[in-house]
Parts: structure tokens; sequence; C-alpha cells
């Protein structure tokens, strides 16, 4: 008989050694520590304003044109949603930034990079009035063709 009650009690104490661990990991599991709390930027995501942007550029006697396809960089995949939402206003606002550029002056890389400036900053200011924050990052031109 003594047998059996050591044999439960070494039994009882691992079932609660296994019952803490097991505790311990759910709670280990549920509280994010420092490192992950603070880690709230994910990989960058980019996102293609589609179709291609095709302006008329001016400064010359015969029409010249800028066909351009431009994507948009944030590392908050949330943004991703807002910028399909509100692509009509993006486009527009990118819209008014490309056309009217001097057809003299666009192939200029140093032109190319005002172009992006100004482009980024015309999408936040749109992102910034219609969701609260300018969340863009960057404006990329993956093609950019002048005719």
């Amino acid at each position: 008989m003594r047998k059996t009650a050591e044999h439960s009690g070494t039994c009882s104490r691992i079932v609660r050694k296994i019952g803490a661990t097991v505790l311990f990991a759910l709670l280990s599991s549920a509280i994010p520590t420092t490192a992950a709390a603070e880690n709230t930027q994910g990989e960058a995501a980019y996102f293609k304003l589609y179709p291609d942007f095709l302006v008329n550029l001016s400064g010359s006697s015969a029409p010249h044109f800028l066909l351009a396809t431009v994507q948009v960089m944030t590392h908050d995949a949330a943004v991703v949603e807002q910028i399909k939402h509100h692509r009509p206003a993006l486009r527009d606002a990118l819209l008014m930034v490309l056309s009217g550029q001097p057809y003299d002056t666009v192939d200029t890389s140093q032109t190319r990079r005002k172009l992006q400036q100004d482009g980024l900053s015309a999408l936040n200011s749109v992102m910034e009035r219609e969701t609260g924050s300018a969340s863009l990052e960057g404006l990329y031109f993956t093609n950019y063709v002048i005719e």
C-alpha cells in the first residue's frame, strides 16, 4: 500500500509540473514581447496605380506624350486597402503633377527625381486628407516613355 501512495504522489507532482509548463507556455504566447510589440512595420508592400499614366507634355509645337507606370510603396499592409479605396483621388493628384510638364525637360534624371518627390507629396496629401495619415513611403516609375 505504501508503494501505491508513493506512486500516486509522484504522478501528482508530474501532473502539476506539466500543468504549470502548459500554463506558462499559454501565457507566454498570449503576452507579446517588447521586441514583437515594437515591430509594427512589415515588409515593403508595392502597389501599381493602374492603368498606366498617359499625359500630354507642353512646350512644343508638335504634340508629345509621357507614358509612365507608377508604383507606390508602404510598410503597412493595411495602407494597400486604403490605396485601392482612394485610387481615383490618388490618380487625379498624380495626373495633375505629371500633366503639362515641359517636353524639353522630362527626359532628365533630375526632372524624374523631382516628379517622384512632387508626386509622392501629392499622393500623401490625398492620403492625409482621406485617412488621416500620410503613409506612402515611396513612388517609383517602373516604366517611363516620352514620345
